[in-house]
């Protein structure tokens, strides 16, 4: 009966702290997540443009042009598409002009991973309605974690009302609508006034592959810090001992004692 008890006591203390482990490293994958957004908070600006593509209104599509941009930086991915819609156009647009385009314009030079294409291209999916209501619209993702990006989040602009200014990033001076975060309460930095137009939101949504290899490399990192820094501990204050003619284990002053014998004290050989 005793050997029984031992075996499952042996059986369940491993498992007990892989599971520990595991829950420390999906607890901490969110924590660090959130934390590269508020030590990273940037605007969605100064990106690289990887798409673009214009509506062909011969083919029934309707007027209008679409850009996608992405951005990568410290823990943090973004993906955002913009779009100026030409149906008709408000008397007071200052924006680019439409003008005849040759067949082969109309294409998408490169797509996002398929799980983003729905929400930010929702135009090409079907998911949104072409044109939109207003002539410009503007859909943004946006993903955070270290050192893989393991939670997103999604922001709306759809609903906001559109002003004249034709910078891309600038087309609504609304509050766009959060979908899978938290609202952080305060805006992004950035020199241009842009930045205020895009509000900080802590992620909630799960990138599964990323989360995954995320919660594993932080389940490593906590017994290896757990285990790791108290035997740095002990190996410096050893070091500092004995460069001060110390016992390394009791801190006994060696001064008088004779080389190569044993500490006084607690007997440890030096």
């Amino acid at each position: 009966m005793a050997d029984n008890v031992a075996t499952t006591t042996r059986v369940r203390r491993p498992l007990l702290r892989a599971l520990v482990c595991a829950a420390f490293g999906v607890m901490t994958s969110v924590v660090v997540a959130w934390l590269v957004v508020v030590v990273n908070p940037i605007p969605p600006e100064d990106g690289k443009c990887v798409g673009n593509r214009d509506r062909n209104p011969t083919n029934g599509e309707g007027n209008g042009h679409i850009e996608l941009w992405e951005r990568h930086s410290l823990g943090t991915t973004q993906h955002w598409a913009w779009v100026l819609a030409l149906h008709p156009l408000p008397p007071d647009y200052t924006g680019p002009n439409p003008r005849p385009r040759e067949e082969s314009d109309y294409h998408f030079d490169l797509s996002p991973s398929s799980w983003v294409r729905s929400h930010v291209l929702p135009w090409e999916t079907g998911a949104a309605q072409w044109p939109p209501d207003q002539y410009r619209d503007l859909r943004f993702v946006e993903m955070r974690g270290w050192p893989i990006r393991c939670l997103w989040c999604e922001f709306d602009y759809s609903g906001s009302s559109p002003c004249v200014d034709p910078v891309p990033l600038q087309p609504f001076v609304g509050t766009p609508v959060i979908r899978g975060g938290l609202p952080g309460g305060f805006c992004r930095l950035g020199p241009n006034p842009v930045a205020k137009k895009f509000p900080i939101a802590f992620p909630l949504r799960p990138y599964w592959p990323g989360l995954i290899l995320d919660s594993f490399v932080w389940a490593l990192a906590w017994p290896l810090l757990l285990t790791g820094l108290p035997a740095l501990k002990r190996r410096v204050t050893a070091a500092l001992r004995h460069h001060r003619n110390l016992c390394p284990t009791c801190a006994y002053d060696l001064q008088a004692t004779p080389p190569n014998s044993p500490c006084p004290e607690c007997g440890h050989m030096r």
